[in-house]
């Protein structure tokens, strides 16, 4: 029997349109996609700040600062200007032997009215002469002659002024002569400065000083008013005619003991007094007298160093030759260590006669010191210069008698 198809109900058409579209729409996701350029990914940057405006507060005006009331300003008082003083003079107080046609000098520590210091002085006797000022605080009177064997007093008077209006404050005055035995300038001399046992013999007795009375010594000259000068000065006192302060004094020292170093050096330094140091050339490698480096090192801080020989020889005891040598050779070796000129020299023992001198003289010293004990010397013979030595038991009223 035939079969007929069954009419499909609308239920059934629904459910065949759906899997139909479901079908389609797998097959389109599975085909190729089109070839194309693909547009670059756009960046999309921070979106705008926004402006701020600033809130403006009104500016607040400020009161006006007292006008302040100047403060007043101090008088000034002027320094006090001190008096003068006569520092320096030519001659000094004693000396016996000023020269007939030598200036008088004196030299003060200020400028001064030459008028009132002209008229404020008085010589005794009187002397002609002519004033002259090198210098505002120089004054020079070059007389006529000063006459012979005569002894003179200057006096200047508190009339003299500075060139501030300042007077004296009390008269000033020396004493001094023509044809006498010298200036009195005294040259002291030490060697060791050492404390001995009571087995000291007569001569150490003689030539050592104890430090302890060394330093009561040197405390008596701060304290007494004594300036201490260099030789060289005392040569242009003697020789040029130029001032030199009140109570002039020298101080040396012989041989180049060790202790010069360390008890003598530090006690002169402390006072600020001057020295001269002769030296033995040939004993700087003895350990009880000075190397020469030492003596580079206190030449060095002042000392004046001059030449006592090679050796500590009699002069007067060597042959021509060898008193030469020992001039020469000594004056060099110090020279070429200390690289200062040597132009002063002590006599070995003290020894010399005109031959030495002479000696010495050729080899370029300028003067020479002996032990003669003597304050005062002699213009015209740098040669023979006094020296006094304080012994090992001097008090210091012996010492004190012993200077001007």
């Amino acid at each position: 029997m035939p079969i007929r198809a069954r009419p499909k109900s609308p239920r059934m058409a629904f459910h065949l349109c759906m899997v139909l579209t479901l079908i389609l729409a797998l097959s389109g996701c599975q085909s190729e996609p089109a070839t194309g350029t693909t547009a670059p990914p756009v960046v999309t940057g921070p979106p705008p700040t926004a402006t701020l405006t600033p809130t403006v507060q009104p500016t607040a005006t400020a009161s006006p600062s007292p006008t302040p009331s100047p403060s007043p300003v101090p008088t000034q008082t002027p320094t006090p200007v001190p008096p003068p003083e006569v520092v320096a003079s030519h001659p000094i107080a004693g000396d016996l032997a000023m020269p007939l046609t030598a200036p008088l000098v004196l030299v003060f520590d200020q400028p001064m009215d030459r008028a009132a210091v002209e008229s404020a002085l008085v010589i005794s006797p009187t002397v002609e002469g002519r004033f002259s000022w090198p210098q505002p605080e120089h004054m020079v009177f070059t007389p006529t002659a000063w006459a012979d064997d005569t002894a003179y007093t200057i006096t200047l008077g508190v009339g003299a002024r500075s060139a501030a209006g300042q007077p004296l404050a009390a008269s000033w005055e020396i004493s001094f002569a023509t044809g006498g035995v010298g200036a009195p300038i005294p040259i002291l001399v030490y060697h060791a400065l050492l404390e001995l046992g009571d087995d000291a013999s007569p001569t150490q007795l003689e030539w050592t000083t104890s430090p302890q009375n060394f330093a009561a010594q040197m405390d008596y000259l701060a304290q007494a008013g004594y300036t201490t000068i260099d030789l060289d000065d005392m040569l242009a006192y003697l020789e040029q005619a130029e001032p030199l302060p009140p109570k002039p004094v020298a101080i040396t020292f012989d041989d180049g003991h060790h202790t010069f170093r360390s008890e003598a050096w530090p006690l002169l330094k402390a006072h600020g007094f001057r020295v001269t140091l002769f030296v033995l050339a040939d004993y700087t490698a003895y350990p009880a007298y000075l190397s020469w480096k030492q003596i580079v090192e206190l030449a060095g801080e002042g000392v004046v160093i001059g030449s006592h020989g090679l050796d500590h020889s009699a002069l007067t005891q060597k042959d021509v030759t060898d008193a030469i040598r020992q001039a020469n050779d000594s004056k060099s070796l110090i020279e070429q260590h200390v690289n200062q000129p040597v132009t002063l020299f002590s006599y070995p023992y003290g020894a010399y006669n005109d031959t030495v001198i002479a000696i010495l003289a050729q080899a370029g010293y300028r003067a020479a010191c002996t032990i003669n004990p003597s304050i005062y010397q002699h213009r015209n013979d740098p040669y023979r210069l006094n020296r006094i030595h304080p012994t090992y038991n001097d008090t210091i009223e012996d010492f004190a008698a012993r200077l001007p």
